[in-house]
């Protein structure tokens, strides 16, 4: 399941970036897909090969470096440059998978999470919503307040749908986990969730927690 990050970046770093990054900077985004993603993405990018994204880009990494939700669910080892995407009226990025391998320096980085962070308030824009089409599930739709992040397995067909109204400004990025599951690193934050409850003296969430734990690892080690 994806993993919000409320209020990644507070409203006054909000509005310093969307001042920052203008426009003009920005380039048609075809040219850092490949395969079939070249042909559905439809948007416009800024990368750390510019000086105002390079400088934007550190804004983000600090915050979640700080941010405890990210660091358990993500377990990071290494992150892609973050860069900023631009959509106008009637752009989209249909419907794709992430490169399995991106690359940073020449230095492979594996994607096993992906990462969207909402720049623009949703009621600045119609359509545009980060868009989840798990084989076998649900399709389920993100359109989050500006500041706020999801976090997403990079395995997930996902698109970005049709803006109708307005522009959509956010920045994307990819984390390689010292943890290569999802399965595992689910446990791993679940374990988090306990100890956090342990720490509160909510002994009734932990209790739940800890049934969830063993249930999951039962389920991965018994044999029937």
């Amino acid at each position: 399941m994806p993993t919000i990050l409320r209020s990644l970046l507070p409203e006054d770093v909000v509005a310093k970036l969307r001042a920052a990054l203008k426009p003009e900077l920005f380039q048609p985004g075809a040219g850092t897909a490949s395969g079939l993603s070249k042909a559905a993405k439809d948007n416009l990018q800024l990368t750390c090969a510019d000086p105002v994204g390079r400088e934007c880009a550190n804004v983000v990494v600090r915050a979640l470096q700080s941010n405890d939700l990210f660091n358990s669910v993500a377990l990071p080892v290494k992150i892609t440059p973050p860069m900023f995407s631009l959509y106008r009226e009637s752009m989209a990025y249909g419907l794709h998978v992430d490169s399995a391998l991106m690359y940073n320096d020449g230095k492979a980085i594996r994607t096993d999470l992906s990462m969207t962070l909402f720049l623009t308030p949703p009621e600045e824009y119609d359509g545009g919503e980060l868009v989840f089409n798990p084989p076998g599930s649900a399709t389920h739709m993100a359109k989050l307040p500006a500041g706020s992040a999801i976090i997403y397995p990079s395995t997930t067909l996902h698109e970005v749908a049709s803006l109708t109204r307005g522009s959509r400004l956010a920045c994307v990025l990819w984390i390689q986990s010292a943890v290569r599951e999802q399965s595992q690193r689910d446990l791993l934050a679940e374990i988090d969730k306990v100890r956090a409850a342990i720490d509160g003296n909510d002994m009734a969430q932990s209790k739940k927690g800890l049934v969830l734990i063993k249930q999951n690892l039962l389920r991965r080690w018994a044999s029937t």
